[in-house]
């Protein structure tokens, strides 16, 4: 029987680290981001009440529990921001999977976003006309499953229309912020033995940390190179940037309770090499 492993990042790095870390191992089957055209479309729909709980367990049932089903791997991972919005319905199908939540500091993480998907990420053009849509809520003015244009609303002051107005940048962190608060609750409801909690950046430097996530992940330690996630992987863009005055004092002012939570100060930051 196929035990399904859910990885959950709120950044690209930590995703893709993973399947390269797992990929090649003949008892796993290994996913990035899977059937990222109608997942991201689904948990921006249900994040934001046009769909309800029905309509995302029939998706989970013809995707994920399918591809389960069929797999003859032991182990099924799916390494993916894209669950966050639909994790609660994921926990409730699969409530004896593994879930594994990796946070990454987040000036490195929306940086990446911001300088790195450009016009696929929360740019003006594409949240306008997914905002139309979701104001009319018309087939006729629905998007199409590109990645561009479905990034979920979050009230700004008790109103999508607030977080409408907020620059891309601001609005990049706060879905930063607000992933990351939506994992963690989800997760509360899942038995404790079944969930895994790192910093990314805990997990390329300490190889007590890689060994022991290893052995939660129900993979041989042995089988594992630690050093495949001393250097990124799959990047376009093989750059690391710093967020500049503005770009500081705005991430500041939305996430530094999620950031004082998780024990990252302003004082500490770090670039990444290439």
């Amino acid at each position: 029987m196929t035990s399904p492993l859910f990885i959950l990042s709120s950044g690209r790095s930590g995703s893709q680290m993973m399947q390269k870390l797992f990929s090649g191992l003949d008892d796993l089957e290994v996913h990035h981001e899977y059937l990222c055209n109608i997942i991201q479309p689904l948990g921006t729909k249900y994040s934001m009440n046009i769909i309800n709980k029905e309509d995302v367990n029939d998706v989970i049932n013809s995707t994920y529990k399918a591809s389960i089903n069929l797999s003859n791997k032991k182990i099924w991972i799916d390494s993916s921001n894209k669950l966050t919005w639909i994790l609660d319905q994921i926990i409730v199908n699969f409530p004896n999977a593994k879930y594994v939540h990796i946070i990454r500091d987040g000036r490195r993480v929306t940086s990446s976003y911001f300088n790195k998907l450009h016009n696929e990420c929360y740019d003006d053009t594409s949240i306008k006309i997914f905002y139309d849509f979701y104001r009319k809520q018309s087939l006729e003015n629905m998007p199409p499953p590109e990645k561009k244009y479905w990034w979920p609303f979050f009230k700004n002051d008790g109103s999508y229309d607030n977080f409408f107005k907020l620059s891309q940048f601001e609005k990049i962190v706060t879905h930063w912020v607000e992933s990351n608060k939506k994992i963690y609750q989800d997760l509360k409801s899942v038995d404790k033995n079944n969930v895994f909690f790192i910093k990314l950046e805990d997990l390329v430097s300490k190889e007590s940390k890689f060994e022991e996530f290893i052995n939660f992940c129900g993979v041989d330690y042995h089988s594992i190179n630690f050093d495949i996630l001393k250097k990124p992987h799959n990047v376009h863009v093989p750059k690391s940037f710093d967020l500049d005055a503005t770009q500081n004092k705005q991430f500041w002012n939305i996430s530094r309770d999620i950031m004082n939570d998780y024990g990252y100060d302003s004082k500490t930051d770090y670039k990444v090499n290439y």
